[in-house]
């Protein structure tokens, strides 16, 4: 039983995030959306293939589950302890315009500091923490990280996505309790590429 909340867990989790990512991937201009899929080609020309190394590249995709993730929100079965991650991820100080949506806030920062790691998503630090912190952050978040990257990649270079209606924005997200979710009537609008540029990879 322990293994099966665990793996619900899991398995929830990176729906909600790949739900999320969709939406706010769908509000992008097509040559926003472009420049990221060009970055998966490269990285997956250069590596062979999907592999670590191939989604360590894809720096624009993990900015972007980074920032979504700001509006995920922890609550551990078990427990009665619930920490405020709004006020950590939408502080001013830290996260300049912390309100609007840049998906490509987190790779910006990687370019100017040179760094593949400080403001990856997995990286925990007191500043961010959806995966928790120290000793108990989530074991799992590189696996999920991996997993993400290929589902999202895979839509992206296949599947053209936006918001019906001519929608602007990502649905607002669903609170329950201090859980986040993606709103459950929401749609997106996927049609497959004219030109499928991961068809050989």
């Amino acid at each position: 039983m322990r293994v099966l909340n665990l793996e619900f867990g899991s398995i929830h989790t990176s729906s909600n995030f790949g739900s999320h990512t969709l939406f706010h991937l769908a509000t992008l201009s097509e040559a926003e959306l472009d420049g990221i899929r060009h970055e998966i080609i490269e990285a997956l020309e250069s590596e062979g293939g999907y592999n670590k190394a191939s989604l360590s590249k894809m720096r624009k995709l993990d900015s972007t589950l980074r920032e979504c993730s700001k509006t995920e929100r922890l609550s551990p079965p078990g427990y009665n302890i619930a920490v405020p991650l709004k006020c950590l991820h939408f502080d001013p100080g830290v996260y300049p315009e912390p309100e609007k949506f840049d998906c490509f806030r987190f790779s910006k920062l990687r370019e100017m500091e040179e760094s593949d790691v400080k403001y990856g998503f997995t990286t925990v630090e007191k500043n961010f923490a959806p995966f928790g912190l120290g000793r108990h952050a989530c074991p799992g978040r590189f696996f999920a990280s991996m997993e993400l990257k290929i589902i999202l990649s895979h839509m992206l270079l296949n599947y053209d996505i936006s918001l019906p209606d001519g929608m602007k924005e990502a649905p607002k997200a669903m609170r329950l309790s201090t859980f986040v979710m993606p709103d459950v009537n929401a749609c997106l609008v996927i049609t497959p590429r004219v030109e499928q540029l991961g068809q050989d990879l």
